[in-house]
């Protein structure tokens, strides 16, 4: 039974999540968890370069997994015809700028038939591909404490309890109050509790939180965001980033010999810029791009909640430290 009266929640607008057919799951490595239980998966492949989290829901399966190359154009190195029938290679869409890519092999398996799944946590608004198994993140994408979503045709035989995050959602209240420095910490210590969640339907505060949200503004923003940034910024990207192909990115990938001096002196300067995926650096084996997008890439925020004259103080910035250096 409903229940009415008593004092007055938080209120949010009532319109529509964007992947409204996806299941709500609450994070998007027990998306790939579910995948690999699902479908009873031996073997997955994966990208080098690619944060260890993925290796979680790997390892709690006992599922075997070998590292494939990708080149400075994100574009695997390795024989797709060698994937065996219980085995599945994991694509990443790249900060959102990899869709190219990603239909790419999708047609690719078509032909030859290998199991493909596209991991579209840092590409929120990426199209969703008929029969090929997907998942994102949302809250790399927005203000949730948990979330997200998978398209699959192959579904668990178990009920899934719902998450709960009451535990976890009070550094967003603190970055609205206190700033992002102050909630930092905070943060931090929530992410660590997602280590080794078992897999759980999206809990209802992202659930209410994510059906909100003006999702073509932000889409709108991201866009704009992103295409201002590029324009003042191409000439020096060693990136080649094609903008007709990007729907509403994560971040811009701002790739440059010794990106981590413009790192540091971004972050002086209060524009927290994230560095995907240090750990990276860390294993045997990689090759230079993946070395070089582990080391040298700068992640320039372009979300929803900044306007033009965010990405203008950003682009002046930038301008200033290579006057500087």
């Amino acid at each position: 039974m409903r229940e009415i009266g008593g004092f007055i929640e938080l209120q949010f607008a009532k319109k529509k999540e964007f992947h409204k057919k996806a299941l709500k799951l609450n994070t998007g490595r027990n998306a790939l968890e579910y995948i690999l239980e699902a479908n009873n998966y031996q073997k997955i492949y994966l990208p080098y370069y690619v944060s260890n989290s993925v290796l979680e829901p790997v390892d709690k399966l006992g599922v075997s997994f070998e590292y494939y190359h990708i080149d400075e154009h994100f574009i695997p190195q390795l024989d797709l015809s060698k994937i065996g029938k219980n085995e599945v290679l994991l694509y990443v869409n790249y900060f959102g700028i990899c869709s190219k890519q990603a239909r790419e092999l999708v047609c690719q398996q078509k032909q030859l038939g290998f199991n493909l799944c596209l991991d579209n946590t840092q590409a929120f608004f990426a199209e969703q591909f008929p029969g090929v198994d997907t998942f994102y993140s949302a809250r790399k994408f927005f203000g949730v404490p948990d979330g997200g979503y998978l398209y699959t045709n192959t579904f668990l035989a178990k009920e899934l309890e719902q998450e709960c995050v009451s535990d976890r959602f009070a550094y967003l209240i603190e970055r609205i109050e206190s700033g992002a420095l102050a909630a930092y910490a905070d943060f931090r210590k929530s992410a660590l509790l997602y280590c080794n969640r078992p897999i759980r339907q999206m809990s209802k505060i992202s659930e209410t939180i994510l059906a909100s949200i003006d999702y073509k503004q932000a889409t709108k923003i991201r866009r704009d965001n992103f295409s201002f940034i590029h324009e003042n910024l191409k000439e020096k990207n060693i990136l080649s980033i094609d903008p007709s192909e990007v729907e509403a990115p994560m971040v811009y990938p701002f790739l440059f010999p010794d990106a981590h001096l413009l790192r540091a002196y971004l972050i002086s300067k209060q524009i927290y810029v994230a560095q995907y995926w240090p750990e990276v650096l860390l294993k045997p084996g990689i090759n230079e791009p993946e070395y070089e997008l582990a080391y040298n890439l700068v992640s320039i925020p372009i979300d929803q909640r900044y306007d033009r004259k965010d990405m203008t103080y950003i682009c002046t910035c930038i301008a200033g430290f290579f006057n500087k250096y």
